[in-house]
């Protein structure tokens, strides 16, 4: 069974849903992309005295949510982690400044959630060899 996800017919912007008020759950910033699809954040936006922050899409399987792409950014660098099943991922070092590479998370995890949400999903299932 392949998990599909809707594809809005007036996709919103990364600035769009940026706009919207987060849920706040503790120290983490949510925003619903699907009802099984959340952009999850460490802080609203990087900021020198963070340390580090933390960009992340989320997709609900099974009553479990899982990393799907996440991003780290510190003041000295970033990493992209794209997850696959079993718990491995596959990491990218990214040589940009923390604001650029916030942007980059924002626009990549909002226009790309439903492909990397259903290539997850379609290895969660997979049958084991």
């Amino acid at each position: 069974m392949q998990a599909s996800y809707a594809k809005p017919v007036n996709k919103p912007t990364a600035a769009d849903i940026m706009k919207r008020a987060p849920i706040v759950v503790g120290d983490r910033y949510m925003w619903e992309l699907d009802r099984s699809v959340r952009l999850v954040k460490s802080a609203i936006r990087w900021e020198p005295t963070l340390g580090v922050f933390r960009s992340q899409l989320e997709v609900l399987y099974g009553g479990t949510w899982y990393p799907v792409v996440f991003y780290e950014v510190f003041p000295q660098g970033a990493v992209r982690h794209e997850y696959v099943a079993g718990g491995k991922r596959k990491s990218v070092k990214m040589d940009l400044p923390p604001s650029a590479v916030q942007e980059l998370a924002d626009n990549d995890l909002v226009n790309n959630w439903n492909a990397y949400c259903q290539r997850f999903v379609s290895q969660l299932i997979a049958p084991k060899p």
